[in-house]
């Protein structure tokens, strides 16, 4: 289920108007709340490689793990099609994951490894030992079949808070919205991160440090 971005704008709205911190106009929202999105995405990578280092000497680490991994999943896609080598990567891709050529996985090399397995009989890519290198957005393997296809993490799809103007004011239009789609878990991050990006914007450092500080206290309580 995606959080509701007016359910998000709202509570936005309701701490930036207390004690008058600052008016948030609707494109500024919409603009906080896409990078608020992908700092939380890319804050996962970051998560799971921490607690999985913890989790080799703590199993308690673990539940953190599975529920990073579960936030995680909502976004796991795959390429729907068979790809040739060298073919450009969809647009949508935020991390690449597994590649895979005749239901093999592929191991990633640099193009020098792959200059050296090549001299090699022993580690000459096979059928059963495909390898891929990335070159920006195209990706090239070898061994396998003609085509491979991948798995990956993609980028959240844009969130808008749709509206229509009514008497000079904006007016919540669900017609025009896209809601976030992280998991539901996400929401009061969210709020405190697009209060910290809001209160930079808008040079209200109490509406910043509001956001800053009720994010790390947050995070604290996660990571305790």
């Amino acid at each position: 289920m995606a959080i509701s971005i007016n359910t998000v704008y709202q509570k936005v709205l309701a701490v930036a108007n207390k004690e008058q911190r600052g008016y948030i106009t609707p494109q500024e929202f919409n603009l906080f709340a896409n990078q608020a999105q992908l700092e939380i995405v890319e804050q996962y990578f970051y998560d799971i490689a921490q607690f999985s280092r913890l989790h080799e000497n703590d199993t308690d680490y673990s539940d953190m793990v599975n529920l990073i991994e579960t936030k995680m999943n909502l976004l796991e896609a795959k390429s729907s099609t068979a790809l040739a080598s060298g073919t450009d990567m969809l647009g949508d891709v935020f991390r690449l994951g597994k590649v895979m050529s005749n239901g093999y996985e592929c191991q990633r090399v640099t193009h020098a490894e792959l200059e050296l397995m090549e001299r090699s009989n022993l580690c000459y890519p096979s059928s059963v030992n495909p390898v891929y290198y990335q070159e920006g957005s195209k990706i090239w393997h070898f061994g396998g079949d003609s085509t491979h296809h991948y798995h990956y993490i993609k980028k959240p799809e844009p969130v808008i808070w749709g509206y229509v103007v009514i008497n000079d004011s904006a007016m919540y239009n669900p017609g025009t919205t896209t809601d976030f789609e992280i998991s539901l878990m996400e929401e009061t991050e969210l709020v405190y991160r697009i209060l910290t990006l809001s209160g930079v914007a808008i040079k209200r450092t109490e509406l910043a440090q509001f956001g800053a500080g009720s994010l790390q206290q947050k995070t604290q309580q996660e990571k305790s």
